[in-house]
């Protein structure tokens, strides 16, 4: 039953979980991982969330665990972890490239950026414009105001599935206590509630390619 749930969260029949940014752009890591999609937070897409909670206390306390991809990222959020920009970029490396870059501009960034016409307002998840605040998608980045973007931009993207992962906690209160997770590191919430990947061996032997190897 664990493994049907867990196919069916990681697929398009379910709108709680979406790929890393990077799987979409092709770049970085994590990109067979999953997060939490911010933009599942209607009703009842939160109750999903809870649902999901349950779940993960259920496999905590019964030993069967899930076949969930997610990211560290939201492993570390689910613990409590403090999350920074090297996690970020772990999930999406354009976002967090963009914000270390921005963080302490050179004159050359600060430059170019004059050219660019940018305003406070990024792409989300799914590539949508999203305003770093009210009215920030008609607001230009002055060259004063760049440090700024990227202290809004990191902002945003560490607090993006704030309301999933209460939810989720929620969830998972009802079935295990909450400050157990407190004495576990994400790896440790990870591995008692998840399996690990299966790796079919003979199928990644199949599509190897060598390349400049020595006899």
């Amino acid at each position: 039953v664990f493994d049907a749930i867990s196919k069916e969260l990681q697929s398009r029949a379910l709108p709680l979980l979406t790929p890393c940014p990077n799987a979409k752009q092709g770049v970085g890591s994590c990109r067979d991982l999953w997060i939490f999609d911010p933009r599942a937070c209607t009703p009842e897409c939160i109750q999903g969330f809870e649902f999901l909670g349950q779940l993960l206390g259920l496999a905590l306390r019964s030993g069967d665990r899930l076949q969930l991809l997610l990211a560290p990222f939201v492993w570390k959020g689910l613990v409590g972890d403090r999350r920074t920009n090297a996690d970020v970029l772990t999930i999406d490396e354009d976002a967090g490239r963009i914000v270390a870059r921005f963080s302490d501009p050179t004159p050359e960034i600060v430059a170019e950026l004059s050219a660019t016409g940018l305003t406070f307002a990024w792409p989300g998840i799914a590539s949508e414009e999203i305003e770093l605040f009210d009215g920030g998608a008609s607001t230009l980045v002055t060259a004063d105001r760049v440090p700024e973007f990227a202290a809004l931009l990191l902002r945003q993207r560490l607090d993006a599935d704030e309301a999933q992962l209460g939810a989720v906690r929620r969830g998972l209160g009802t079935v295990v206590p909450i400050p157990l997770l407190r004495l576990w590191s994400w790896r440790d919430l990870r591995r008692r509630a998840c399996r690990a990947p299966e790796v079919d061996i003979r199928l990644l032997q199949s599509h190897a390619t060598y390349r400049n190897c020595a006899n």
